[in-house]
C-alpha cells in the first residue's frame, strides 16, 4: 500500500480519458468531447504475487467528504457487480457511470508500475531468489517480500558484521557455523543433480557453556533477524507443537532456520517430526470431504540446538533412516570464552542479513563451477569417513558444507573459510552419527544395559538372581552368553534403548554373529527351572565378560564351581547388589514365584 498521495496531474491514464483535480473524464465519440464521469480516482501502483499470480492495486480517490485516500483493490473486484459496493467507501460509483468507470480502470492498470511480491522465501526458480528484495538473473526484474513470517530486512551495516567476523574468523568452529548458515543457498542448485539432497538438518549438542546457541545465531545472521521471539525471527523455539513446526517452515527454500533448545519440545516422540523436517514436507492429511489437504514444503538448512541429541534414543527412535538424515555435532566448543559469546550475540543482534544476497548472485552465475566444487567435496568427505556404513549417503551432506566454504571464499575472499578443516571438524564431531550402524549401536548399548542390570540374571543351578528376572547367564566353551526372555528383550531394546523395532534389531544381530541361535531361528531354547524356554541368547564380548560379577562363579569348562545353596545365592546377590549400589534385602521366591517372575515366551516341560 502506498502512503504518499500522488498529484492527479502526474497519474498516467490511457487514451480516451482525462484526469484532473476536477474529476475523471471520458471522451465521447458522438460529442467529440470529454464528458464528466465521477470525482477524480485512479490506480497509482500495483503488485503482482509470484505465489498465486493474483494482482492488487492501490486506488487513489476522493471521498464524499473531499478527502484524498488510497485503498487496496483486488483485480477480482473489477467487475460490474463488485464496483457498485465501492460506494460504501465513499467512491463516486453510480449505476450510470459504472460502465465507463470500469472501462477506465481496466485500461488504466496497464499504465501503472506493478511490482512483484512474494510470500515465500528462497529459490522461486533456477534464476530467482526471494530475499527481502528479489534477486534475479534479470537486473530489470524487481520485487519485494510481502510476508511477516520471515524478517530478512538487513539491519545495521555490512561493515559492522564484517568487523565482528574479523575478530573471530580464526575460530574453526565458528567458521563451521557460518558455513552451516550459508549452506541453505546451495541446496536447491545442488539437488538438481543430486535429488536425494533435500534438506540439511544439523544438530548442535552441548551444555550452555559450549556456545551452541551463539553459534546458531551466527549461522542465521548471514540471512536475517537473529533476535528470538521477535516477529519474523530466524531463531525459533521448540516450544511450538509438532503441527506448528511445518507451518513455520512452509515456503522456505533457501533461508537458514533455527529451532533452539530441544528440551522445550512438548511432544513425546520426535521421530515423525524429524523425518518431516529432513524430507521437507508435512504429513498428508485428509479434509472432511475426503480430499487431500495441501501439504507444506521447504528445502533449506535447519539447525537444532539442545543439551542432548536427536539420535540418542531419548526423543526419537533409533533407526538407520534417521541416522542418514541428520548431522549431529557433539562436544564442539563453539566459543572460546563467555566474552567471545557475548561479543558475537551483541553484534549479531545489531547487524544481520548482509551476506545471503551476494552469495545468491554468485550461485546464479556460477552453477557449473558450484557442481564441480561439490563433486570434489564429496570425494574428500568419503576419504575422511573411510569405510563408514553410511558414507555414501552422509558424504553428500558433509560435502555441502565444504562446497559452501569454497563458494563463500570466491564470493568474499576476506571471509577466509577453510573448507577442509570445516569438513574434518563436522565429520569428527559427528562420528557416533556415522561410524556404526543400528546393530552395532544397539548391541553396545545392550551390553552396557546388561552390566548395569546383572543382578536380574539367573545363574546355572540357582533358583533366582533377584526379585526381577530378565534372563540367565550361560558359559559355553569359555564364551559368555546372556539368555534374555523374548518379552524382556523387546522391552529393553524398544523402551530402554530406543530402537524402533526389536525384530529388525534381532535380524541384524543374527547377521553380525551377536547371537547363539538355532539354525532356522533367531532364538534358542535352554532349560531354566526345569522347563525348556525360548530365549534370545546374546554373545558377550570377551573384553566385557570380566565386568559381570557372576562370571567369577564359572570354572574353565563353563560350569559353576560349586552347587548353590540358598546361602550362596544370597551371598552372590548381596555382592551384586552392593556392586550395583542397590539397597535392601532380597527375598527368596519359591519355584511358583520364579515361574511368575520369568517372562518367558515359548516353553516346554523337560
Amino acid at each position: 500500500m502506498i502512503n504518499a498521495i500522488v498529484p492527479w496531474g502526474e497519474v498516467h491514464v490511457p487514451n480516451g480519458f482525462g484526469l484532473s483535480d476536477e474529476g475523471l473524464f471520458a471522451y465521447d465519440k458522438k460529442t467529440k468531447d470529454y464528458g464528466y464521469v465521477c470525482p477524480p480516482l485512479a490506480f497509482v501502483s500495483g503488485t503482482s504475487s509470484l505465489s498465486d499470480g493474483s494482482e492488487t492495486y492501490d486506488l487513489q480517490y476522493v471521498t464524499s467528504r473531499g478527502d484524498v485516500v488510497i485503498r487496496e483493490v483486488r483485480a477480482a473486484e473489477l467487475t460490474s457487480r463488485d464496483i457498485e459496493s465501492w460506494v460504501g467507501f465513499g467512491i463516486g460509483v453510480t449505476p450510470t457511470n459504472k460502465v465507463p468507470l470500469l472501462r477506465f480502470l481496466v485500461a488504466q492498470r496497464r499504465c501503472i508500475d506493478i511490482k512483484v511480491t512474494y510470500a515465500t522465501v528462497g529459490w522461486l526458480n533456477d534464476d530467482e531468489f526471494a530475499a527481502n528484495q528479489l534477486i534475479s538473473s534479470d537486473p530489470q526484474r524487481a520485487g519485494s517480500l510481502d510476508s511477516g513470517s520471515y524478517d530478512l530486512q538487513p539491519k545495521g551495516t555490512a561493515h559492522e558484521w564484517w568487523k565482528m567476523w574479523s575478530g573471530i574468523r580464526q575460530n574453526a568452529a565458528l567458521q563451521l557455523a557460518v558455513a552451516v548458515g550459508l549452506s541453505s543457498v546451495l541446496l536447491r542448485p545442488i539437488s538438481q543433480a543430486y535429488p536425494d539432497l533435500r534438506n540439511l538438518l544439523v544438530s548442535f549438542i552441548g551444555n550452555s557453556s559450549t556456545g551452541k546457541t551463539t553459534a546458531a545465531m551466527l549461522a542465521v545472521s548471514v540471512a536475517g533477524n537473529t533476535q528470538p521471539f521477535s516477529q519474523g525471527s530466524l531463531m525459533r523455539s521448540w516450544s511450538a507443537t509438532p503441527t506448528a513446526i511445518p507451518i513455520m517452515l512452509d515456503g522456505n527454500h533457501g533461508v537458514p532456520f533455527v529451532l533452539d533448545e530441544l528440551s522445550r519440545f512438548k511432544g513425546r516422540d520426535l521421530t515423525d517430526v524429524l523425518y518431516n523436517l529432513a524430507e521437507g514436507t508435512s504429513r498428508v492429511r485428509a479434509t472432511k470431504i475426503a480430499t487431500l489437504r495441501e501439504t507444506s514444503s521447504w528445502q533449506t538448512t535447519i539447525v537444532v540446538t539442545g543439551e542432548h541429541g536427536l539420535l540418542d534414543g531419548t526423543v526419537s527412535a533409533q533407526n538407520d533412516g534417521l541416522r542418514t538424515r541428520v548431522i549431529e555435532l557433539e562436544s564442539v566448543q563453539w566459543t572460546s570464552s563467555s566474552e567471545e559469546a557475548e561479543f558475537i550475540k551483541t553484534n549479531c543482534s545489531n547487524a544481520y542479513g548482509w551476506l545471503i544476497t551476494d552469495l545468491v548472485k554468485w550461485v546464479i552465475f556460477h552453477r557449473e563451477e558450484l557442481l564441480e566444487t561439490f563433486e570434489a567435496a564429496v570425494l574428500m568427505a568419503k576419504r575422511l569417513m573411510a569405510d563408514a556404513p553410511y558414507r555414501d549417503r552422509l558424504s553428500i551432506k558433509y560435502a555441502v558444507l565444504g562446497a559452501t566454504a569454497v563458494a563463500a571464499n570466491k564470493c568474499w575472499p576476506e571471509i577466509g573459510l577453510d573448507a577442509e578443516k570445516i569438513m574434518e571438524l563436522a565429520i569428527q564431531h559427528s562420528r557416533r552419527n556415522w561410524s556404526t550402524d543400528l546393530a552395532g549401536r544397539v548391541y553396545m548399548d545392550l551390553i552396557d544395559y546388561l552390566k548395569a542390570n546383572q543382578a536380574s540374571l539367573l545363574l546355572p543351578n540357582s533358583q533366582y538372581a533377584n526379585t526381577k528376572v530378565i534372563g540367565k547367564i550361560s558359559m559355553v566353551s569359555n564364551s559368555m552368553f546372556i539368555d534374555l526372555f523374548p518379552r524382556e528383550f523387546k522391552k529393553i531394546v524398544t523402551e530402554d534403548l530406543g530402537a524402533q523395532s526389536d525384530r529388525v534389531v534381532l535380524s541384524e544381530f543374527r547377521k553380525r554373529g551377536y547371537l547363539r541361535n538355532e539354525a532356522d531361528r533367531q532364538t534358542t531354547r535352554i532349560t531354566i527351572s526345569g522347563k525348556r524356554r525360548t530365549v534370545v541368547s546374546i554373545k558377550i564380548p570377551e573384553a566385557d565378560q570380566c565386568d559381570f560379577t557372576q562370571s567369577q562363579r564359572f570354572d574353565g569348562e563353563g560350569l559353576t564351581k560349586e552347587p548353590f545353596s540358598s546361602g550362596h545365592i544370597k551371598t552372590i546377590n548381596d555382592a551384586v547388589l552392593q556392586a550395583m549400589k542397590v539397597e535392601g534385602p532380597v527375598e527368596e521366591p519359591d519355584d511358583r514365584e520364579l515361574d511368575a517372575i520369568i517372562d518367558g515366551g515359548d516353553e516346554e516341560n523337560e
